[in-house]
């Protein structure tokens, strides 16, 4: 099993492989930098942020490593940096102190402290106010990406029989209790529901094809991501053109959790009855 200083060993050397830095933490591990603001827990988490950093300053290796208190379940040492950052073109020279809590032979916790006046100076371009680098933001705009992706692949699915760009089903992308809701039809609660859900609704559509080029993004923290644009294609009851709608999605741990869509379910516009001014109406 490692032992705290292995593993601080092992997290500076393998500082610019993100993937390779995560599986070092404990499920519920902290990579935490105090005087910088910045926190990510868990892997997943640890890995987008590291990812993040390593995009702002590709060249960032860690040098003259001290170690001067050691326990096997804490270490306490000093290390160096020293590296050009792209953006600015100005050295960031840089002594992190870090104290590791290993439980496991996992890093449990990594706390970091470091000189903020030399980030904030080599981050900051001459004719900008001086400020540390937005860490945090870099990981998140990565995060956000990612959910992005996801939501596409599920717009693809739908406009493909259920079956995602990569060849998986439509249901994979959601964790096994998620909600969905579709209006005339209610909330689905869970995979089962969802696939009666889609098994009632599926049917009353021949052909459906999203306009990927319309879309507007809106995106927030805590995994929250909504998306508007329009669709084409042809329903049981006709066809129809340039129907809006609006679906909002809750994304963790690389799945759908929450899947809210908001349009009108009369997709050929028929219900003149009600909404007379629909007649001889195409679109």
């Amino acid at each position: 099993m490692k032992n705290a200083t292995t593993l601080l060993q092992e997290y500076l050397s393998a500082i610019q492989n993100p993937v390779q830095v995560a599986a070092l933490f404990a499920d519920d591990g902290v990579l935490e930098l105090p005087t910088a603001n910045a926190r990510a827990q868990g892997p997943k988490a640890i890995e987008s942020f590291i990812t993040g950093f390593m995009g702002m300053v590709p060249g960032f290796r860690f040098k003259n490593i001290r170690i001067l208190i050691e326990t096997p379940d804490q270490v306490f040492g000093e290390y160096e940096v020293e590296v050009v950052v792209p953006s600015t073109g100005k050295l960031y020279k840089q002594t992190y102190a870090g104290r590791l809590v290993a439980e496991n032979g996992k890093i449990k916790l990594l706390r970091e402290a470091l000189d903020t006046l030399a980030a904030s100076v080599a981050f900051s371009k001459d004719d900008a106010p001086s400020s540390m680098p937005d860490i945090d933001a870099a990981a998140a705009t990565k995060a956000q990406e990612e959910h992005k992706a996801i939501v596409l692949d599920y717009i693809h699915a739908l406009d493909n029989g259920g079956t995602t760009p990569s060849g998986g089903s439509l249901l994979d992308l959601f964790a096994d209790d998620a909600q969905v809701y579709f209006p005339k039809w209610g909330v689905a609660n869970g995979k089962a529901e969802i696939i009666k859900l889609l098994t009632e609704f599926g049917p009353t559509l021949k052909a459906i094809k999203h306009d990927y080029d319309t879309f507007i993004w809106t995106t927030s923290g805590a995994g929250r991501i909504a998306v508007e644009g329009t669709s084409g294609g042809e329903h049981v009851d006709g066809p129809w053109t340039n129907a809006r709608w609006c679906d909002v999605f809750e994304i963790k741990d690389a799945k759908i959790q929450r899947a809210f869509v908001y349009l009108d379910p009369d997709y050929a516009g028929k219900d003149t009855a009600r909404y007379p001014w629909l007649n001889g109406r195409t679109a």
